[in-house]
Order: C-alpha cells, then sequence, then structure tokens
C-alpha cells in the first residue's frame, strides 16, 4: 500500500552500481508505481548498471489502487536472474503500464525462468531505449495465461533471445510481437501456444537470424511456423487448464 496518488510509488528499487541484490521470498502489492524497479536512465552507461541482481520466488500483484505501472521494471541491468516468480493483476490504469515484465534501455545477459504471468494487460515486453538495445535475453519455462492487451511477448530491437519451453495460453493479442527493430539472432523454440491472436511480425521490422521450429499452436496462428511446427485445433491436452494447470497429459498430440 505504498500510494503516491497520480505520482510513482515503486515498492522496491534498486539504483545504479547496486550490484548483487537479491530479492527473494516476497509479497508485494497495491504500489502506485512498480511492484519492484531497477532504475536507471538513457544517459545511465551499461557499465554503471547493477550486476548480478536475483529476484526470485517472489508474488507480485496489483492489488486495489486507482493507480498502477507494471509489475517488474528493469530499466537497466547487467546480469539478472528472475525465476519462479509469479505476476498478476496489472491491467492498463494509464498509458504504458499493465506489463507484467517490461525490460527497456541497455538490459543484458537476463534470464527469466519458471515464471508464472496471467491476468494483466501485457505479458512480457523487451524494448531497446535511449539508443541502446537489448542483448542476451533468455525466456524459459514461463507460463502466459489470460493476459487480454496486444500480446504475451513483445521483442523490439533485441539482439540474440532465447525462448524454450513457455507457454502461452488464453491471449487476447498476439502470443508474440516483433516489432520497431525487431529482433536479431536467437531461437524461439519447443514453445506451446494455445487459444491465441497471431504470432507477428510488423511489417517493415527487422527478423534476422532466428531459429524457429518445434513449437506447437493449438487454436493458434503464426507469421513464423516452421515445417518442424505442430498445428492443432482445440485443447493439445492440459492437466486442468481451467485450474490453470497448463502440464501436458501424456496422451497430449503436442
Amino acid at each position: 500500500h505504498f500510494d503516491a496518488g497520480d505520482n510513482d510509488a515503486h515498492c522496491i528499487g534498486i539504483a545504479p552500481k547496486s550490484d548483487d541484490t537479491i530479492i527473494r521470498g516476497n509479497v508485494i502489492h497495491d504500489c502506485s508505481g512498480d511492484g519492484i524497479q531497477i532504475y536507471a536512465t538513457d544517459d545511465t552507461p551499461v557499465t554503471d548498471y547493477p550486476k548480478n541482481v536475483q529476484i526470485v520466488d517472489n508474488v507480485l500483484y496489483r492489488g486495489t489502487l486507482p493507480r498502477s505501472e507494471d509489475g517488474i521494471d528493469i530499466k537497466g541491468v547487467d546480469g539478472l536472474e528472475t525465476a519462479r516468480n509469479e505476476l498478476y493483476g496489472y491491467y492498463e490504469s494509464l498509458p504504458g503500464s499493465g506489463r507484467g515484465v517490461v525490460i527497456q534501455k541497455g538490459g543484458q545477459n537476463l534470464l527469466f525462468d519458471s515464471n508464472l504471468i496471467h491476468d494483466t494487460s501485457y505479458g512480457i515486453n523487451g524494448h531497446g531505449e535511449g539508443g541502446k538495445h537489448l542483448e542476451n535475453v533468455t525466456l524459459t519455462n514461463n507460463q502466459l495465461y489470460n493476459i487480454n492487451g496486444r500480446y504475451a511477448i513483445l521483442f523490439d530491437d533485441v539482439y540474440e533471445a532465447i525462448v524454450y519451453h513457455n507457454t502461452i495460453a488464453n491471449m487476447v493479442g498476439s502470443s508474440f510481437r516483433i516489432e520497431g527493430n525487431g529482433l536479431r539472432g536467437g531461437t524461439i523454440r519447443n514453445n506451446l501456444v494455445y487459444n491465441s491472436g497471431k504470432a507477428d511480425i510488423a511489417g517493415g521490422t527487422t527478423f534476422a537470424n532466428v531459429t524457429i521450429g518445434y513449437n506447437a499452436w493449438f487454436e493458434a496462428e503464426s507469421e513464423f511456423a516452421a515445417p518442424t511446427d505442430i498445428a492443432g485445433s482445440g485443447n493439445p491436452g492440459f492437466v486442468a487448464a481451467a485450474n490453470a494447470d497448463y502440464h501436458l497429459t501424456a496422451n497430449s498430440s503436442a
């Protein structure tokens, strides 16, 4: 309940040069800014970004305040592990808000593993800013579901993204959205998308040197489908989707 009215009030903030910071095992909610913000300006050099940061085993949700921004807002970091967190309820209350996770400016060497992001306007937004690009972004084993905005995962001005073993379900907009300065290098493989809008690449956007394959699309379309992909209809065989258990049964075609 950090309520600053129409002003930002982040529950936890990490400043430049704050190396070796661990945020573990907290419940974070009702902030009129971000749940967690790793701060930097466009003028902060990458060499001053916090290094070796861990955000693990936390629960973050918007709560009841009329104003909120994002669950985790990463404006600059070099070396981050974000794992086993649950983020939900971040619906857009002002322009540019409502994201479970946003990564911006010149962040690099970022891992997002086994996070649950659900019931938000947007899932994970990764974009360069201030003349810098994101580099070495890894998304593995994350579940994103019940997202009502334009995308679950967005890349804009990202170099080298590894996207493995993620499940995206019940999307209003795109499962993946590549726009702006696009994605250069990486792999999008072995992901499962169910009941989603099209994975799309905006016109004129760079999408180069990206290996695509072995993804599954059920009740979903993709502009970067591959011959090794699975395309199906109906529920792909989740254990209990109504209870948000998106593990697959043994007889699933995926």
